[in-house]
């Protein structure tokens, strides 16, 4: 059979009916569903997804590649993830900081939906099926879609956005993108929805694991709402921890890299080479960039969060 190439209308196609499944239909029928609500709206455009590739006679291999990993590839992805992780994380803290009600609350929904799931079924709906179902429609018809743009930053930054886009809230839209962008990184270099639907399964696991390690916790507290209400009061310094942190994800990120490009096919680079100085330098520099951000924000913190200059500080933060 001659198959042909996915065009970028089949890609917005796509988009179009994944929306009006995610923010129209699943709502409407998964109404009273609570978690399980999710695992429909998934579902749905998977089937999206795998019916506009058939439609378009298109190479189903080709828009969903997945082939075997490599243990290398997954190490890899994991250390990609670590060093993606605390960079959102600090972005999250920073966001939560001026914005604590909305960023917050953002979460408070399917952070409750997860407590009162049990936690195989929570794991299944919340870390599986986005990683498989989502993975399709983004970094699989959407991704191949765009082939025909040639700049390899602008394919991740559009679906990245977009992906952040279709989680709903424009205080999730930031760390989203971010992490949508990492996945779509990964598919360009080992063209293998595997690495990339590992990453996400590993980020969308973690805190259903968090969320069932600390349920007692939650409940002694007086539940979900009194902790989120708790955790509004962030100090700058946890800011700033949180970006001193991130400060060698750069590197981490680079080493990751390199492990998932080892387990590529034909790539036979070594991890330090001559042409590879600048961008290991450049990385250097942003992460000592990150680090002293991290240090200025915790400066900041015994500075101007001291009882006696509480309301001083409360005075500058009002003028963001």
């Amino acid at each position: 059979m001659k198959y042909r190439h996915l065009k970028g209308y089949h890609g917005i196609i796509v988009l179009v009916l994944s929306a009006a499944v995610i923010f129209g239909i699943a709502p409407i029928f998964g109404a009273g569903l609570g978690i399980y609500g999710s695992l429909l709206g998934e579902l749905m455009i998977l089937a999206v997804a795998v019916v506009t590739v058939l439609a378009a006679r298109a190479d189903l291999k080709e828009v969903f590649p997945i082939h075997r990993p490599k243990a290398l590839g997954l190490l890899g992805t994991l250390l990609i993830w670590g060093a993606t992780y605390v960079c959102v994380m600090a972005l999250t803290m920073l966001l939560a900081y001026f914005f604590p009600e909305e960023v917050t609350g953002a979460g408070a929904r399917l952070s409750e939906a997860i407590l009162n799931t049990p936690m195989l079924i929570a794991a299944a709906i919340v870390a599986v099926s986005p990683a498989i179902c989502e993975e399709a429609v983004f970094r699989g018809v959407f991704l191949h879609s765009l082939q025909g743009i040639r700049q390899k930053w602008l394919v991740i930054l559009l679906v990245g956005v977009i992906f952040g886009a279709f989680h709903g809230s424009i205080w999730k839209l930031l760390p989203t993108s971010v992490l949508g962008m990492v996945m779509t990184y990964i598919v360009l270099e080992t063209d293998n929805l595997v690495y990339s639907g590992f990453l996400h399964f590993v980020n969308n696991l973690l805190p259903v694991l968090m969320m069932g390690a600390l349920s007692s916790t939650y409940e002694a507290m007086g539940g979900i709402d009194a902790v989120m209400e708790e955790s509004m009061q962030i100090p700058m310094a946890s800011v700033g921890i949180y970006f001193l942190m991130a400060s060698g994800a750069p590197l981490v990120f680079y080493i990751g890299r390199y492990c998932l490009k080892r387990s590529v096919h034909g790539y036979t680079e070594g991890l330090f080479t001559k042409n590879q100085v600048k961008p290991v330098l450049l990385l250097i520099f942003i992460g000592i960039l990150i680090g002293i951000a991290g240090v200025f924000l915790i400066a900041c913190s015994f500075i101007f969060e001291m009882p006696g200059n509480l309301s001083g500080f409360r005075e500058i933060q009002s003028l963001y």
